[in-house]
């Protein structure tokens, strides 16, 4: 999970207690385990729960029982699933959970809320009232022919699921496969901003897009260099004449993200794929690979994207006619005072070609003024 913090400001699983009785329930040694055989494997200090109200129980290991400080098992929950089993001081059971094999950042629950049959639910509602909305069934990921790599030469690349009815999308893009983007998005960016002045004409507004396929066929994976350049082709600074930017086919790898969906289910979470082609296969960088997947425009979109001068720039030269650019980094998209400024990406590590790290990240510009600068 990534969602909910304990005060150790880590990541922990939980498991969540209502009271739904009219009369507040003292839950002094009353057990909490993940073993049948043990129901008082993990116990309860001198807490109360009052009528309709929510108790919080990190499933966390760090086995802490202290009234009125957050209360942590001895045990943690397993993604296979796990038995969870409440049981009063004298050990009657009260209430006995099975979970499936848990999806990251999805919770497991009641709807209607505490009384309802269990569902998976991705609108994660901790110590509060579960939504109204649930499923059946969670979906996993299709399965890739090929894992990442540096290869020699092209292949094609099989996508698969052995879930009946389920139809699984793509991107060839970067961005997150997505049954509202089959259509594509389109987004603005500029690459001619007012450096100097005021009086300095103002570059046209560009347009990319990126989209999101349903999968038929396989997919030819190729050596994609020859393709016109894309995002090497956006100006990341606030200069008149970006000469930086490659006059020659620069060399591009091919990024396969996918998931599957399905009516009344649950979309799985996405998986994503890195493959370089070249003759030179592992032999072609001397040093680990890192490749960032995002949807282009949280990086690059005039208005929000947070790698550009954008808006913000062109909005504070309007303002300031005359003043020199060079030191007003802090006037420019990728500083964005005061708006959201982290975006979630895919990272995928490469060392002598072999995938070794592969996982969703928070990525931020950092810096002072070396932000003004390409990148």
């Amino acid at each position: 999970s990534n969602i909910n913090q304990d005060e150790d400001d880590s990541y922990q699983d939980w498991v969540e207690i209502r009271n739904n009785g009219a009369t507040s329930v003292n839950l002094t040694d009353f057990g909490l385990t993940d073993d049948a055989t043990m129901p008082f494997k993990w116990t309860f200090p001198n807490v109360s729960i009052g009528a309709g109200q929510y108790m919080l129980v990190w499933c966390s290991d760090k086995d802490r029982a202290n009234a009125g400080e957050p209360l942590h098992t001895n045990f943690k929950l397993s993604s296979g699933g796990e038995t969870i089993t409440l049981t009063n001081a004298s050990g009657v059971t009260l209430n006995t959970v099975t979970t499936p094999a848990m999806l990251q950042n999805i919770s497991y629950g009641r709807i209607p809320n505490g009384t309802g049959s269990f569902l998976f639910m991705n609108v994660v509602t901790p110590a509060t009232a579960n939504g109204s909305v649930g499923y059946t069934e969670a979906l996993t990921p299709p399965t890739f022919s090929q894992e990442s790599g540096m290869l020699s030469a092209g292949f094609n690349l099989t996508l698969s699921t052995t879930v009946p009815g389920a139809t699984i999308l793509y991107t060839l893009d970067g961005s997150e496969p997505m049954a509202s983007n089959l259509g594509g998005t389109t987004y603005s960016y500029k690459n001619q901003y007012r450096q100097l002045n005021a009086s300095q004409a103002t570059g046209p507004l560009l347009t990319n897009s990126f989209r999101t396929f349903q999968y038929s066929t396989p997919l030819a994976i190729a050596d994609r260099t020859s393709q016109p350049n894309k995002i090497s082709a956006i100006s990341t600074t606030f200069a008149f004449n970006p000469t930086y930017l490659p006059s020659f086919p620069v060399f591009k790898g091919t990024v396969v993200r996918t998931k599957l969906i399905k009516a009344g289910a649950l979309d799985s979470q996405t998986e994503t794929r890195t493959y370089y082609i070249s003759p030179l296969s592992t032999n072609r960088f001397s040093l680990p690979v890192l490749s960032l997947s995002i949807d282009e425009n949280k990086l690059f979109d005039y208005n929000d994207g947070i790698s550009v001068a954008g808006a913000d720039f062109e909005n504070w030269r309007t303002a300031n006619p005359t003043t020199d650019a060079t030191y007003e980094e802090d006037n420019a998209n990728y500083f964005r005072s005061g708006r959201d400024n982290e975006r979630t990406a895919n990272m995928t590590y490469l060392v002598n070609g072999v995938e070794v790290l592969n996982q969703n990240v928070g990525i931020r510009v950092h810096g002072g003024i070396s932000r003004s600068t390409r990148s």
